[in-house]
């Protein structure tokens, strides 16, 4: 195996988040980058009183967290939204929030049942870049002026 892949696996383990305690993990750091260290628009810390974000999607998705093996902390996660069999016609995400042009991709066309969306993915800020590497400036808040 090349080097890269081998160090990944010296510091990180994936790990499959298929218990309430897992998923709880999840929702845990999405509320935390999302709505605490990022703060990005509509994921507004005061809608989610429990500290947990989520949403109507993660019932039907596949949820995975990245742990950081010298500390043993979960430090990311990400999910697949899978199709729904319970709803066949709901929409994923990307459907309702992106304009695709029908004409070079479909996605209407496709069989539903095997396709999934990836979302979610976010990283804890301590580990958001590699080291040595400067922050982004994040997004200004609207009532900021810009000289």
């Amino acid at each position: 195996m090349s080097d890269l892949y081998n160090n990944f696996h010296k510091y990180f383990e994936i790990v499959e988040a298929d218990s309430e305690e897992l998923l709880e993990i999840v929702y845990r750091i999405r509320y935390r980058v999302l709505c605490v260290e990022q703060r990005i628009p509509d994921f507004d810390a005061s809608l989610y009183p429990d500290k947990l974000e989520k949403d109507y999607y993660d019932s039907h998705s596949s949820h995975v967290l990245l742990r950081f093996r010298p500390s043993g902390d979960f430090i990311a996660t990400v999910r697949l939204i899978l199709f729904d069999p319970l709803q066949p016609e709901k929409p994923f995400p990307v459907e309702l929030y992106t304009q695709l042009d029908p004409i070079l991709f479909n996605i209407r066309e496709l069989p539903r049942q095997q396709i999934g969306e990836v979302s979610r993915f976010v990283v804890v800020s301590q580990f958001d870049r590699r080291k040595g590497e400067r922050r982004r400036q994040g997004i200004r808040k609207v009532d900021e002026k810009c000289y």
